[in-house]
């Protein structure tokens, strides 16, 4: 009996431990959670609270903002303010405010790091990209040799100009690649000690393309030059709406068509914060189209996994066989694709989510690249677009996914859909909600762990921490 016991304590504390509700409280007169944002670096989450504008102003005015960590503890970063626009530094640590303006998309700024206040600035500065102790921008034209950018010191705004060696335009631009819908774009991601330029290359048999990292540190010297290079034997590498590039819709009305703004939507990355390794991802498809055809019949995936030096360490290149709706002739710029680590596993998905009856494929892959599970994911949507400005602005959960088998009256988001069907701590506890009204699930996914929010954003909120 006392062993009995004894198991029982060790799994009602494994149970515990991979669990652990981080908040739940009651929505109360005049000031209600209005929106979250998750530091996957701080691995930190932060609650807004206040109230929502009345009449046609979408503006939240913001009261307070609270945060908590993965054990539950909580610190108050802002009480008793009246602003608008929350924006955060990637660690959460800073974090830029606009005073509350009804009326208005901007007010002035505020700046906080760990929830005191640094700085002022007139709202007709234009916003950069805030890293803890600086604002930084790139003014990068890919044809030039030089890169310039520029470093805004906080709190005193004093701005330095820099230049460092600008990546090879030969490497991307040549007789060998594709003519690129317009001008060669690259991207830029800024973190504590270095900023580093996204370029892409692709071949004119869209047979192979190479992502080139290329890092700086902010005084302008170049750290590293890598490229990750990704070749397939069949078919075609075709473009997809996986945030490696951009959109934009050309045209008005029944004309209107969404196409690619570039042509660095041939695939995304993710790197392992742990590890530093990277995985390209993407799809392939029927035929040979530039970027701004945007139109192709998608066949497959695939998914590359590199150490940071560029050495290739495994790849998956497979099949979707779903004639009726992913092998389908269809406008690329509406399948989203999207790859996320939870915990020993690599989940790529892929799907549609702007109509009202839709699917999702997920594939689970293991450390080593195999296949551990994978399924196709029917929903229906509560509305016929997948854009929160069009229904329901004034929420604070914003999900619009469910269906009929198990989920009556649980509605939830894109990534949430995925993780319910691949993550069963996440399926089961789901289930268990005993909800009268209809109630919304969010989740930030992290490597080790998931946040998941729920609300039915009229009564109660609840952030619930589960261990990967």
């Amino acid at each position: 009996m006392k062993n009995l016991f004894l198991c029982f304590a060790i799994f009602s504390s494994s149970f515990l431990n991979a669990q652990q509700v981080i908040v739940e409280e009651k929505f109360e007169k005049n000031i209600i959670p209005i929106g979250y944002h998750f530091s996957p670096l701080s691995n930190k989450i932060f609650i807004e609270k206040g109230k929502h504008s009345v009449g046609m102003s979408r503006n939240k005015q913001v009261n307070s903002i609270v945060c908590y960590d993965s054990k539950g503890s909580k610190t108050n970063l802002l009480e008793n303010v009246n602003v608008m626009n929350v924006r955060f530094s990637p660690s959460g640590n800073l974090f830029r405010t606009d005073e509350y303006e009804k009326m208005s998309f901007s007010g002035d700024h505020k700046f906080y790091k760990n929830g005191k206040k640094i700085a002022d600035l007139p709202k007709s500065n234009n916003f950069k990209l805030m890293l803890d102790d600086f604002l930084f921008t790139s003014n990068h034209k890919f044809k030039e040799k030089e890169l310039s950018f520029t470093i805004t010191d906080l709190p005193s705004f004093k701005t330095t100009e820099k230049n460092c060696e600008s990546p090879s335009y030969d490497r991307i631009v040549n007789v060998d690649n594709v003519e690129y819908a317009r001008d060669v774009k690259t991207r830029v991601r800024a973190a504590k000690d270095y900023f580093q330029v996204i370029s892409k290359s692709i071949s004119k048999d869209y047979k192979s393309t190479t992502l080139y990292l290329t890092r700086f540190n902010y005084e302008g010297k170049k750290l590293s030059d890598v490229g990750y290079k990704i070749d397939i034997k069949n078919d075609f590498l075709i473009y997809s709406n996986n945030n490696g590039g951009n959109t934009e819709t050309k045209g008005f009305g029944d004309t209107a068509k969404r196409i690619f703004s570039d042509d660095l939507s041939i695939n995304n990355f993710i790197v392992d914060t742990d590890t530093k390794e990277v995985y390209v991802y993407g799809l392939f498809g029927k035929r040979l189209e530039k970027s701004n055809d945007n139109s192709n019949t998608p066949l497959g995936y695939y998914v590359f996994k590199f150490k940071e030096d560029g050495t290739k360490i495994w790849e998956v290149i497979n099949p979707i066989d779903d004639k009726s709706d992913f092998s389908d002739n269809q406008n690329l710029t509406y399948l989203y694709v999207d790859l996320f680590l939870m915990g020993d596993s690599v989940v790529f998905n892929v799907g549609a989510k702007e109509s009202l009856d839709d699917y999702i494929h997920y594939i689970k892959l293991n450390s080593n690249g195999k296949v551990d599970s994978s399924s196709k994911i029917t929903f229906k949507s509560e509305s016929s677009a997948y854009n929160i400005s069009s229904y329901g602005d004034k929420k604070f959960l914003h999900a619009n996914l469910t269906n009929k088998e198990d989920l009556k009256n649980k509605i939830l988001d894109y990534e949430t859909m995925v993780v319910y069907n691949t993550n069963q701590k996440i399926k089961n506890y789901i289930m268990t909600v005993n909800n009268k009204n209809k109630t919304s699930f969010c989740t930030a996914v992290n490597k080790g762990n998931t946040w998941l929010i729920e609300s039915d954003n009229e009564t109660y909120y609840k952030v619930t921490y589960f261990e990967n």
